[in-house]
């Protein structure tokens, strides 16, 4: 799956045993590539170097994702506070 971030850049989720292969293709078109984190078991982890950047669960980010419009309209943080 490809999940748009800005113009300049994308997020792409494969299969562990895919990454190298999404490399690979990265590589044949000039496209700078970077493992960055895992989705394993209902969580997403990102890290930097070693060191965790988030490390979350899915519904709650999936939750996050499908309601940022709304709240963004109402003027609602993603943790139901005001703005």
């Amino acid at each position: 799956m490809l999940f748009g971030e800005t113009p300049g850049r994308v997020l792409v989720s494969c299969a562990t045993e895919k990454v190298d292969e999404v490399r690979t293709l990265a590589e044949k078109y000039g496209v700078p590539a970077t493992a960055c984190g895992t989705v394993r078991a209902g969580r997403l982890t990102l890290r930097r170097g070693g060191e965790i950047l988030v490390d979350e669960d899915t519904a709650s980010l999936s939750r996050i994702w499908r309601e940022s419009l709304a709240n963004l309209l109402e003027g609602t943080k993603a943790d139901g506070s005001g703005s």
